[in-house]
């Protein structure tokens, strides 16, 4: 049984209805009710009584409730008191922007916690999302639109200033600059849904915004495999100035009059420990300090 189930089944019991519970948890209401019906299945438990309007709770439901609450409050207080005692903070980085914030953060905060371990995890961020509410993250680093969560706190850092990248032989790559309205009928390539669902999501719909509907030639779950389908003139891209600032063999237009846009942050989740607020305070500092730049 999943932790999850469980804060679905109390968040339902708490906003008094599916959609109101889908709403706060920022997925669908059947999503919802399916996670339920899979953890009545589980326990062999008829929680709820769907005949009326809304979902009342049986008597069963009832004592099942007041455990559940004890239960996830006992999950989470159990990884404070383990991560308090590992001195270790894990730390989930999502592109490049990492690569120059990273290092000067971590030794400027070891400095002070000597006896701290750090462990960087990788990946997309969907992965930093997911890691963060099953509490194998601490921390981790990307684009706000995908660490929408209750259970996940999240602290914008800097508004990223959006570009469109070519490959250097691409016919638009002497434009100085180019307007949303402009990104019509040129190839794209973007990141899929797997990267980031919300990220995906908000793309659309500011190409929508922007009165354009995008020709996308092809998706990809990673930088790396983006940055080449562009170089190899798959298509061009929309994508944040500070990811790409340092590829010399690709081209940066600036992306004006649009509805795109992106801000980079920290996030972490909302049961926390005293050393993972700390370590935010640390980052908000770093990028309070007009010297430090990404």
């Amino acid at each position: 049984m999943g932790i999850r189930k469980l804060e679905y089944f109390v968040a339902t019991v708490e906003y008094g209805s599916f959609s109101n519970a889908a709403q706060h948890l920022y997925i669908s209401a059947s999503a919802v009710n399916q996670q339920i019906t899979a953890l009545e299945n589980e326990t062999k438990l008829n929680l709820f009584n769907r005949t009326k309007y809304k979902p009342v709770l049986t008597p069963s439901g009832q004592i099942f409730y007041q455990k559940a609450r004890q239960i996830i409050h006992d999950y989470y207080q159990a990884i404070e008191m383990a991560h308090a005692a590992a001195k270790t903070l894990r730390i989930g980085p999502t592109g490049p922007v990492e690569r120059n914030l990273l290092p000067a953060l971590l030794e400027s905060y070891q400095a002070s916690y000597s006896d701290l371990e750090f462990e960087l995890k990788h990946g997309t961020f969907k992965m930093m999302r997911e890691g963060l509410l099953d509490g194998s993250l601490d921390i981790a680093f990307g684009i706000e639109d995908d660490f929408k969560d209750p259970m996940i706190k999240i602290v914008p850092l800097k508004p990223l200033e959006m570009v469109v990248i070519c490959a250097r032989k691409h016919p638009i790559a002497k434009q100085k600059k180019l307007t949303g309205k402009q990104l019509k009928n040129l190839p794209l390539v973007i990141f899929s849904k797997t990267t980031g669902e919300y990220y995906y999501q908000n793309l659309i719909k500011s190409f929508e915004l922007d009165g354009v509907t995008p020709s996308i030639q092809a998706t990809y779950d990673s930088i790396d495999e983006l940055l080449t389908a562009v170089r190899v003139q798959k298509g061009v891209a929309v994508i944040s100035k500070e990811v790409v600032k340092n590829q010399d063999d690709l081209v940066m237009i600036d992306l004006k009059e649009t509805h795109h846009h992106s801000s980079y942050c920290v996030a972490y989740a909302a049961n926390t420990t005293p050393l993972i607020q700390s370590f935010v305070q640390q980052v908000i500092n770093y990028f309070n300090d007009d010297s430090n730049t990404l």
